[in-house]
């Protein structure tokens, strides 16, 4: 449900000012100083591994994220509530959002076994060390919400992607290396205090506010607008090595550090910014910046700049999982703060999803930082509005459990914020639709080709086919003997003496498995050479529309046209094995003489009966028999040359699927095997609600 708003009237839905926490727990000192020993052992390896550069970089709009409302009544009365957690926000990532100047991630040390030549193999190197050893830093923080990737993770997922297919561009790189390093360092800096930052525009009396913060002077305000150009640190003395690591690659030696031992403020670091309308860009950057290192933003408006456009533009389109406290200063100067001016202020700031520190309701402080500030230096002062209730809130309503909480949930929003980007950059999505419909698409282009060589071979084989039979006949007929081997071998004969295959092999001897081999490979490899060509041309084309290098890829796929000799050979041996694959079996050959052998021995039964009788034997008797010799010979002969002839099916088969397989071995497989490495890329997860976030409709 949509965060709670006050429609008309004052606000009911506000609690009194001492309705607020006033005591925060015992131990929030103690757990405090123990929780920042940590930070401070990794600030200086931290703070040294990044250093400011300007890169330009596509930033993501704000679409999904915990709605806020302003409530709060006019006067000095009204106050702070909030009852439930909010939620995580997100932010889909896309190329809509103009780019702005940002920090890069610069590194002296380069990896060794970095895989693409690029500045972001430095980066990864330094920055993930356990990305390419293939083992998680023990330092990455395993207490956070489930289904989030580890900055190292979304690194392998970026080097995976640069190799595989070339995303992102290169003109990316340093946006991403900056945001991995980012996140990196957000990674280990996971403690119960949070950076707060001062956003607003010209003359609003930012620096006032964190100087009546501070009961100081820890930044010089002035009239004159856009005064203050450089972040002004305002730090517990046990949080300053966590500020100069979270700062990083912002700060400069010369820059307002000022370090002090109020316990009430032991959780939040304060820090003034540059104007965010002003007209200095070296301001938009800083300021920029400090946003994206921020966990809470305090959004400081007078009755005069609350309807900037400019800060709506900001607050909608960079603030994304940040938390926000608005604060109307200035009350009593120029226009007074009103009713109609708060339902305007909540009017402007319902569509753009802002999330509160806690509950469901942004607060709203109507103060006079002047008049705060001048008090605390014991000077004579008017009004100071809701500005006691908005120290109580920041001092004991953030206590250290919040904070912690807070944190947590922002370092899962920045992880998943930043996974969201380097999907996108990476295009990983289209990647791997891309790679599942290539597998199916490589099967069929094999199909295809194999039917065209199916063609390829009728075409060789036509006119030899007779031969082939012929050959395998013969082949067949070597292992026959007595009267049915003979009449085999005499027709056999008779049929080579007619034919025309000798004139055809022009004095080349029987090399028959020669010749045709010869025909197959000069019909089939144009073929082949356009399924290669083909299969390469298609690739490139399918992976420009989805806007991916086909570089790697096409790579893997075997260079060379021409078939191997190894290939070749194997032709050769097929075409022999197919030829002289015919054989005749002992028991075989026994049954086909049987009959002729049987018919033979009745005329010798006959003649040595006459001769025995003194009868002289008839002619017709042995004409006869003779006559059904061949007749016997003659039918066996019919049919068991047809079978044994048989046809050029199976030779067809054979030398398709050699062919086929060689296409395959060249084509199908590398592209199967790069797209199981791209199928092996973890998705980006969905996003699952924290146990401390509510349902929203």
């Amino acid at each position: 449900m949509p965060s709670k708003a006050v429609a008309s009237g004052t606000s009911q839905a506000i609690a009194p000012a001492t309705s607020a926490p006033t005591t925060a727990p015992a131990t929030a000192a103690a757990t405090s100083a123990t929780s920042d020993t940590s930070a401070s052992a990794t600030a200086s390896a931290t703070a040294s591994a990044t250093v400011s550069a300007t890169a330009a970089a596509t930033s993501a709009p704000t679409t999904a994220a915990a709605s806020g409302a302003v409530s709060g009544a006019s006067g000095a009365s009204g106050a702070v509530s909030g009852a439930t957690p909010s939620s995580f926000s997100q932010r889909a990532v896309g190329a809509d959002l103009p780019a702005f100047p940002t920090e890069t991630s610069v590194f002296s040390e380069s990896d060794p076994h970095s895989v693409f030549p690029s500045v972001l193999s430095s980066v990864l190197s330094s920055v993930f060390p356990s990305v390419l050893s293939s083992e998680l830093s023990s330092e990455l923080p395993h207490d956070l919400p489930p289904g989030m990737l580890l900055a190292a993770d979304l690194a392998r997922v970026f080097v995976q992607s640069r190799r595989l297919w070339g995303r992102p561009v290169s003109s990316i790189e340093p946006e991403v290396s900056r945001r991995l390093g980012l996140l990196r360092q957000r990674e280990k800096s996971i403690s119960d205090c949070l950076i707060v930052v001062m956003l607003g525009g010209t003359k609003v009396g930012k620096t006032t506010t964190i100087n009546a913060l501070a009961g100081r002077s820890i930044g010089e305000s002035s009239a004159k607008a856009c005064f203050t150009s450089r972040p002004a640190i305002y730090v517990h003395r046990r949080r300053e090595a966590l500020a100069r690591t979270r700062l990083a690659g912002i700060l400069r030696e010369d820059d307002t550090f000022v370090v002090h031992d109020e316990d009430g403020l032991e959780r939040i670091i304060l820090v003034d910014t540059p104007d965010l309308d002003g007209v200095e860009a070296e301001h938009h950057e800083v300021f920029r910046k400090l946003l994206e290192r921020a966990d809470l933003a305090l959004s400081v408006v007078t009755t005069q700049k609350y309807d900037s456009r400019i800060l709506y533009e900001i607050l909608g389109r960079e603030m994304g999982f940040r938390r926000v406290v608005f604060v109307f200063n200035r009350i009593d100067e120029g226009i007074p703060f009103s009713e109609k001016i708060r339902m305007d202020l909540l009017a402007k700031i319902a569509p753009l999803n802002l999330r509160p520190p806690d509950g469901e309701e942004l607060p709203l402080f109507t103060v006079s930082a002047r008049n705060a500030l001048a008090a605390k230096e014991g000077q004579a002062a008017g009004p100071t509005g809701q500005f006691p209730a908005l120290e109580a809130y920041l001092r004991q309503r953030l206590d250290q459990a919040l904070v912690k909480r807070i944190s947590e949930e922002n370092v899962a929003a920045m992880r998943r914020e930043t996974a969201e980007f380097i999907f996108g950059a990476c295009r990983v999505s289209q990647a791997q639709q891309f790679a599942a419909a290539l597998k199916d698409w490589a099967e069929g282009q094999l199909l295809d080709c194999q039917s065209k060589m199916e063609t390829a071979i009728a075409k060789a084989f036509r006119g030899l086919t007779p031969e082939i039979i012929r050959r395998r006949e013969g082949a067949a007929a070597e292992g026959l003997s007595g009267p049915f081997g003979i009449y085999v071998r005499l027709i056999l004969a008779v049929n080579a003496l007619a034919s025309r295959f000798q004139m055809f092999l022009s004095g080349s001897g029987a090399d028959l498995e020669g010749v045709i081999a010869q025909r197959l490979l000069a019909e089939i490899q144009p073929v082949l050479d356009d399924g290669f060509s083909c299969f390469r041309r298609l690739i490139a084309e399918r992976a420009d529309r989805a806007e991916l290098d086909s570089a790697n890829l096409l790579g893997r796929l075997e260079k060379g046209e021409t078939l191997p000799t190894a290939v070749r050979g194997s032709i050769r041996d097929q075409i022999s094995e197919f030829v002289f694959e015919p054989k005749t079996s002992g028991l075989e050959a026994f049954f086909l003489n049987l009959l002729p052998v049987v018919i033979i021995l009745l005329l010798v039964r006959y003649f040595a009966w006459a001769l025995l009788s003194a009868s002289e034997p008839g002619a017709g008797m042995f004409l006869g028999g003779g006559v059904l010799i061949l007749l016997v010979c003659h039918l066996q002969s019919s049919f068991w040359l047809k079978r044994k002839g048989g046809t050029l099916s199976p030779a067809v088969t054979k030398i398709i699927d050699l062919f086929a397989h060689e296409v395959r071995r060249r084509m199908v497989e590398p592209i199967r095997e790069w797209a199981d490495e791209v199928g092996k890329i973890e998705a980006l997860p969905t996003s699952q609600p924290s146990e401390h976030e509510p349902h929203r409709d």
